[in-house]
């Protein structure tokens, strides 16, 4: 988890660098296992990977992520390699050409999920409803509406975590515990990123209350996490308590 961070501290020249890194290695591929056309290859896996940069650096700016380009370009870079691997596998049976097109379809393919997961999955939020009976809870006593939440991840405000505080309104809890990770790893110490995900805990409130633990060690930091509650009298969080 840690080691697919270190990319958010590179430059944009070392990102460069890795693209035309994986340009080579998409070149050796396919001369070692087609022969011929390996440029051709190499030429067409740059610019989808080159719109993966772009992409990332247009989501901040369209205030619907603001997470380092580094970590995400690595890992689109990855599978867009792989691709250029398997089609030249492919291209031992079809011929180089066949093999460019199957190329050209992963490729394509490639891009229409990572624009999916860029623009709709982090805001197609959904609230999850499941029925769970405790063996103590006394036959004939009401049942208690119970609302979880976790991985919050907020690097800033944006429809998502507006979406969010809808479905909470929406789902009418009774109780709410909040298992941790406030923050995305990017934005631990970031003031901004601070003060906003408490403007979303400071929105929640239950009848009988919320509760919070803290998450992962690296994303809610037990030297620093803490003060995120501060003065927040609608929450209580809860350390070496149950």
């Amino acid at each position: 988890f840690l080691l697919t961070h270190v990319p958010a501290r590179w430059n944009n020249w070392q990102l460069a660098a890795v693209l035309l890194l994986a340009t080579a290695v998409s070149w050796l591929a396919w001369q070692a296992l087609v022969g011929s056309l390996a440029v051709a290859a190499a030429a067409l896996y740059l610019p989808f990977a080159a719109g993966d940069w772009l992409l990332f650096w247009w989501l901040p700016h369209s205030r619907r992520s603001f997470g380092p380009i580094g970590p995400q370009l690595v890992a689109t870079t990855v599978p867009r390699v792989l691709a250029v691997v398997i089609a030249a596998l492919i291209g031992g049976f079809s011929g180089a050409v066949g093999a460019l097109l199957v190329l050209t379809a992963l490729q394509l393919f490639g891009s229409g999920v990572y624009l999916w997961g860029a623009l709709h999955e982090p805001f197609a939020l959904a609230l999850t409803e499941q029925d769970a009976r405790a063996t103590r809870w006394p036959a004939n006593a009401s049942p208690l509406r119970l609302l979880h939440l976790s991985d919050l991840h907020v690097e800033r405000l944006t429809p998502r975590e507006s979406r969010l505080l809808q479905l909470v309104a929406e789902a009418r809890p009774e109780i709410i515990v909040i298992t941790g990770d406030y923050l995305n790893l990017s934005y631990v110490d970031d003031p901004t990123a601070r003060a906003e995900v408490r403007k979303v805990l400071e929105k929640l409130s239950a009848p009988l209350g919320v509760y919070a633990i803290l998450g992962s060690p690296p994303v809610d930091p037990r030297n620093t996490t803490p003060s995120l509650f501060d003065g927040l009298t609608n929450i209580r969080l809860l350390r070496d308590e149950v």
